[in-house]
């Protein structure tokens, strides 16, 4: 603090005049900043508020006309339809009582894993339904087709 304190006394003797007239001028162009900016007068059409000017605003683009402008630079990609996988269907059990029978059976898709469902009477298994529950076979209905799984078989019979 003490060395700004010698530093100030140094410029003050060696710079007195313009100083002074610094510290003259201040105050001056204080009282002509105000003059101009409160007390001048000034046209009063200035001071009244005046609402901005309307901009109008163009209605949205309809949607399909946005897409299709769109599908003009991109055109879409082709719809490739995928057939679902092929799945066989395997009977691994059956079980419960004679009135009540449940048969198990495994979904297998060739490159994935294996599904495994329980099934009853009147169920539908990957668009087969579950037309009988015998104690060493299924029997499947689709439409017209029926097929039957056999526990002890190791290739599925169709049936008529």
């Amino acid at each position: 603090m003490r060395w700004l304190v010698d530093q100030w006394r140094l410029l003050a003797t060696q710079y007195r005049g313009p100083l002074i007239a610094l510290f003259a001028l201040l105050p001056l162009v204080f009282a002509v900043d105000f003059v101009l900016r409160v007390l001048v007068v000034s046209d009063p059409s200035a001071r009244i508020f005046k609402p901005p000017a309307e901009v109008r605003v163009r209605a949205p683009d309809n949607p399909q006309d946005v897409l299709k402008r769109l599908e003009a630079w991109i055109p879409p990609r082709p719809v490739v339809e995928v057939a679902p996988p092929v799945r066989e269907l395997k009977l691994q059990g059956v079980f419960g009582p004679a009135t009540d029978r449940r048969a198990a059976m495994a979904l297998i898709t060739p490159g994935a894993s294996t599904e495994r469902v329980r099934a009853t009477v009147g169920q539908v298994v990957d668009g087969w339904t579950v037309e009988r529950i015998e104690p060493t076979k299924v029997i499947l209905r689709r439409g017209e087709e029926a097929k039957e799984l056999s526990l002890f078989m190791r290739k599925e019979r169709e049936t008529p």
